[in-house]
């Protein structure tokens, strides 16, 4: 089995799905690269899915496809684990107060409970204890 190497945050999922090296750091691009060689695997929790949803509906997105149809291509992407959130997400979650919003704080709780970093370019999460971040 290949070893989980970070979480992805919303904004780094859709960088990964969509191949788009913009605005990505060095490190997240190597990450990326080993992730599609099929050396590591990277973590999507659920709740990305969901805020993926809400922004399409806002319209601050465009998906090409059915929002059902790329849940599913999220789930069979070979080098993506599509990860439930589990009680030892929200109670990493709940020891990170300076992260106010609640999809920053499970995605960032996540990857504190599994012990990777999380991929983000959310300067606030990176400042935050116990996230260790890749950009």
């Amino acid at each position: 089995m290949r070893e989980t190497a970070a979480v992805l945050d919303t904004v780094a999922l859709l960088g990964y799905l969509t191949a788009s090296a913009r605005g990505l750091g060095r490190s997240a691009r190597r990450l990326f690269e080993r992730a599609r060689r099929g050396h590591v695997r990277l973590v999507v929790p659920t709740i990305c899915l969901f805020e993926v949803g809400q922004l399409e509906e806002r319209g601050r997105i465009s998906l090409a496809i059915a929002f059902e149809r790329w849940c599913d291509l999220v789930a069979q992407a070979e080098p993506l684990l599509l990860l439930p959130l589990e009680r030892a997400h929200v109670s990493e979650a709940r020891s990170l107060p300076a992260l106010r919003d609640p999809f920053d704080r499970l995605i960032a709780g996540t990857a504190v409970a599994l012990g990777v970093p999380l991929v983000t370019p959310d300067a606030r999460i990176a400042t935050a204890e116990r996230v260790a971040v890749i950009w």
